[in-house]
């Protein structure tokens, strides 16, 4: 969170200058909106899709230096091993995944961006592609796992619709701001919602938590969702499901204010669904969606290996970012923060109201001796110390190969 905050404003105008098109107010600066979790305004946004937009303002930004020749691209490859020289991390083993062949990259530094585990859940919002080898493969060469257990279930996705579904589609945090939450107050009402009365509605977030409403945190809101849904009172075919409903919104505002803020979500759901989410509530339910574990780094974004950083979803920090920017661009704001936080020769300090001088750089803390155990994890304890955790990453995964 320091680190965010100290490099947050930068981040920002970088993003613009790639190109992402954040929304804006008339006079020209960046607008903002309310999100979950919190009760003022204070979220920079892209309509409805600020994640994908931050993901494209980072691609185009990376073809710009493969285009320049400064960045050699190979697609469709997977890590098969890390490579180490005299204790270093200088190297990674591929396959490609079309031909098959197996290839070896050496270089003075390895960094890996390769996203989190959220896949280790039956059903989650990730690309089944993204199935931490990556990660994985660096733990057996010895960089430790952070904070495995630190997920985030995301409560605004839709819900699985038949058994053969690989992932689940996340809608975006921002229908929350408009969209009202609710379930039938009776058990096993499988009545459609528009023959339900308002007196046989129960809005369980706004009457569980006034302050918040349905602006309440990820955590809380999915926790709710699923208590209602064991209760029996869930909604949709499985009964995984509860209503967000935009009713009251269309009536406030009309409809052409709530297209211009989610008519993009409101068209993807009715793709998927085949529902209108203008004359009917859309139907939600949580998944795993972002993982806020991963291998451990220092400061300076090294990992337990030296030679080896790890940015992004795949390392352990950064995690409370989540609460700066909406969930689709967890992972391009938490890259983005990683990014900056590589050590500079010359750091400076204020001096005056106007004048600037060198600072002696921040030193990074000391980075812990572990024992390399097979199979062991540690878990962030009080006072900045680290304790080892119950619960071996290898059981995530099966049996360690020897």
């Amino acid at each position: 969170m320091y680190r965010l905050a100290e490099v947050s404003l930068n981040i920002i105008d970088q993003c613009v200058a790639q190109g992402v098109p954040f929304a804006r107010e008339y006079g020209g600066t960046l607008d903002n909106r309310s999100f979950g979790g919190a009760q003022v305004s204070r979220t920079f946004y892209a309509r409805g899709q600020t994640g994908q937009q931050l993901l494209l303002g980072a691609y185009q930004a990376l073809l710009r230096q493969v285009a320049a020749g400064q960045v050699a691209m190979h697609t469709r490859h997977e890590m098969l091993d890390l490579v180490e020289i005299d204790g270093r991390a200088r190297g990674i083993v591929t396959r490609d995944l079309i031909g098959g062949q197996i290839e070896s990259h050496v270089g003075d530094a390895v960094v890996l961006a390769t996203g989190g585990y959220s896949n280790v859940y039956y059903l989650s919002t990730n690309a089944k592609g993204c199935n931490a080898t990556a990660i994985w493969r660096a733990y057996k060469r010895g960089a430790l796992f952070a904070n495995p257990c630190f997920t985030q279930i995301h409560p605004t996705c839709i819900p699985v619709t038949g058994d053969y579904q690989s992932k689940l589609t996340l809608m975006s945090e921002s229908l929350r701001n408009d969209g009202r939450i609710w379930v039938p107050q009776r058990k096993g009402d499988t009545r459609p919602p528009g023959e339900i009365p308002m007196d046989e509605r129960d809005y369980f977030l706004e009457r569980k938590y006034p302050a918040y409403g349905n602006l309440v945190p990820r955590d809380v809101a999915s926790r709710n969702v699923k208590a209602v849904c064991d209760e029996g009172r869930g909604v949709g075919s499985s009964g995984y499901g509860v209503y967000l409903d935009f009713r009251s919104a269309l009536q406030r505002l009309g409809r052409e204010v709530i297209d211009e803020r989610y008519g993009n979500l409101f068209e993807m759901y009715a793709r998927i669904t085949d529902e209108d989410p203008y004359t009917a509530p859309m139907r939600i339910y949580p998944a795993s969606h972002y993982t806020m574990g991963g291998l451990w780094v220092d400061y300076n974004l090294m990992s337990t290996v030296p030679g080896l950083y790890v940015i992004g979803e795949a390392n352990f920090s950064d995690h409370g970012l989540t609460g700066w920017a909406p969930a689709p661009s967890c992972r391009a704001w938490r890259t983005a923060t990683s990014s900056c936080r590589a050590p500079s020769a010359t750091t400076w300090r204020r001096r005056s109201s106007r004048r600037w001088m060198p600072a002696t750089p921040r030193s990074a803390p000391p980075r812990p001796r572990w024992p390399r155990t097979p199979g062991a994890c540690w878990i962030s304890g009080a006072r900045g110390r680290w304790i080892p955790s119950t619960a071996s990453w290898a059981g995530w995964f099966g049996k360690t190969a020897a």
